[in-house]
């Protein structure tokens, strides 16, 4: 009861902070003068009186073909933002091609918007109304109700006073406005403290303003890096200089050390267990594209107004220390420019490839296994790379799972099959949720592709006071394939093996399958908090967390990842050299057997 009227306060005091009942009048003015003469062009958005299934015709506005104007009253509201686009119309009706939607304010009496056709905007940090400080510690509350009313591994590695502590320290550092930046880093802190991989602000389920005030802001490096040994090597530069080759390390950005950004940053990352490669491995930056940790936690404890950075690097060991000025980008600006100083780059994501060292040597990089990602029929894929191994008759296969974080548990079932041809026996967990029904105080603000899980009274039974076991059964034997590999099998591992690819390389090396090479993998052998995710939405800063519901179990096991029987560290003077150590040192063991 306590609770119940607790969130009817939460809500109400949200509504009464929205506003008053006065009201916002927004002048929209299109410049869409490219376009052909005589187009038409309408405004949609989710903000009444506009909508996104219906168009509000906008007006030529003054003698100049091509640009168009438009006047609409809007509830004003202090803490309320509207996402917006322009569309041509016609049938059917051609949205812009942007990213993200548009996004404007509806915190003053009357303002002018101005835009331009099918170009993204730039929203500054300082341009943005800053949030109510009690709305947001009434939102922080609903996110740690939800986190303790749902979330399977809360105290796995953290105690209840441990986490009471962190919750407090953040709230008492709250100032009278909060920025949405200083939020999402609130939050970032919060889910990493307590240690799970699948839980954080995700950086890929956001509304369009922290997608451009945090996600894909012009403040990102202007070059990919690898850590090595603690220490940051240039892979690629968006800029074409010798002075920034790859393999440079970069001592200093903007007068702070490398190492005490690498630090501080590190807190903030999702690990499962804190496991420290994990950690490392999404220190790296690939700058391909996706979103990083690295990307977006750095300009949030180092915040960059002069849209520049001071570089201070050492072109190779013993060499002087330089500088340089390069200019901050967005990602998606960076990942053009990379490609045209390099245009045949291989990404971490799309990399997935089949090649023969020898007769008797297959080499199979998978990166993901992430169906999406992968961007592939990947069943028909895998079934093709097999056969043809198959009919080389290769005795010796290399599995690359180097930077691969997991994806569909399909995927590495289907390997499974295609790997071995004895039948695979799955690690055995035990499967757990925190409630058999989501209380409705939640409903308003989660989502997840599979509602079912809403509801679980029919698929769980109670084991003690703070968990319920799922029923259904999981799948725990592989049946080989027809095709399957018949030889000896080595398996390349790192800090990012901490989802799907870890219960991979956990199977292999139960079952006998293969050798695993490289570095010890991220993830927790006590088990992971992942399968379901509930996509939480917060009600006033609109921030999304990804809340896990299902745990798993393994009594007794350590919280760290796997140790490979061939440990094989990458090495400074091996990546400034762009020798890849670890796949080199596993073909000269080979070459010696």
């Amino acid at each position: 009861m306590k609770i119940l009227l607790l969130t009817i306060l939460l809500i109400h005091s949200l509504a009464g902070l929205a506003g008053t009942n006065s009201m916002t009048e927004l002048r929209f003015l299109l410049d869409a003068r490219h376009l052909p003469e005589g187009t038409k062009v309408g405004l949609r958005g989710n903000v009444e009186p506009l909508s996104w299934f219906k168009s509000m015709e906008m007006k030529p506005s003054g003698t100049e073909m091509g640009k168009f104007e438009l006047i609409v009253p809007f509830q004003h509201a202090s803490d309320q933002w509207l996402e917006f686009k322009f569309v041509i119309e016609g049938k059917p009706v051609t949205f812009e091609n942007l990213k993200d939607n548009r996004v404007a304010f509806l915190d003053q009496q009357s303002q002018v918007v101005e835009s331009v056709w099918n170009l993204q905007q730039n929203i500054l940090s300082l341009h943005v109304p800053p949030l109510n400080a009690y709305a947001v510690s009434q939102e922080m509350d609903l996110l740690v109700d939800a986190l303790k009313s749902l979330h399977p591994g809360l105290y796995r590695y953290r105690s209840a006073d441990q986490m009471d502590s962190m919750i407090t320290s953040i709230k008492e550092s709250l100032s009278e406005q909060v920025r949405y930046s200083d939020l999402f880093l609130y939050y970032s802190k919060l889910t990493a403290f307590f240690q799970c991989g699948h839980t954080f602000p995700s950086f890929f389920n956001q509304k369009a303003l922290i997608n451009q005030l945090i996600i894909r802001s012009p403040d990102k490096l202007p070059f990919s890096f690898k850590v090595v040994e603690d220490r940051m090597l240039l892979r690629q530069s968006a800029f074409f200089t010798d002075r920034l080759k790859p393999g440079t390390e970069i001592l200093q950005i903007n007068q702070v050390p490398v190492s005490e950004i690498l630090e501080n940053v590190s807190k903030l990352i999702k690990s499962d267990g804190g496991n420290p490669y994990k950690i490392k491995a999404d220190l790296n930056l690939w700058a391909d594209g996706s979103a990083e940790a690295f990307d977006v936690y750095f300009p949030l404890l180092y915040p960059n107004t002069k849209g520049q950075f001071l570089i201070s690097y050492q072109t190779e060991i013993g060499k002087t220390e330089e500088e340089i000025v390069v200019a901050a980008l967005t990602p998606l600006e960076r990942k053009r420019l990379i490609e045209l100083n390099y245009p045949n780059q291989e990404t971490q994501t799309s990399r997935r490839s089949l090649s023969f060292e020898n007769e008797n040597t297959a080499y199979l990089r998978m990166s993901t296994f992430d169906g999406f990602i992968l961007g592939i029929d990947w069943k028909a894929y895998l079934k093709k790379t097999f056969k043809q191994i198959h009919s080389k008759k290769v005795s010796t296969l290399i599995l690359d799972l180097r930077g691969n974080e997991g994806g569909q548990d399909e995927i590495i079932l289907y390997l499974g099959k295609c790997l071995n041809k004895n039948t695979m026996q799955l690690p055995v967990k035990e499967t757990k949720t925190r409630f058999e029904r989501v209380p409705d105080r939640f409903r308003p603000y989660i989502s997840t592709w599979d509602t079912s899980f809403y509801d679980l009274r029919n698929q769980t039974e109670r084991i003690d006071s703070t968990f319920y076991r799922l029923k259904q059964s999981t799948i725990q034997k592989v049946k080989p394939w027809p095709f399957a590999f018949d030889g000896k099998l080595y398996v390349l591992v790192d800090g990012s093996n901490s989802s799907a690819s870890l219960i991979l390389a956990e199977a292999i090396k139960e079952n006998n399958m293969g050798t695993l090479v490289g570095e010890p993998t991220g993830g927790s052998l006590k088990g992971l908090n992942s399968g379901i995710i509930f996509f939480l939405r917060l009600p006033y800063s609109k921030i999304e967390v990804d809340l896990p519901i299902l745990g798993t179990f393994t009594p007794n096991a350590p919280k760290g990842g796997l140790i490979p029987e061939i440990r094989i560290d990458q090495n400074v003077e091996d990546t400034r050299k762009g020798i890849d150590t670890q796949l080199e040192g596993l073909k000269k063991r080979l070459k010696r057997l």
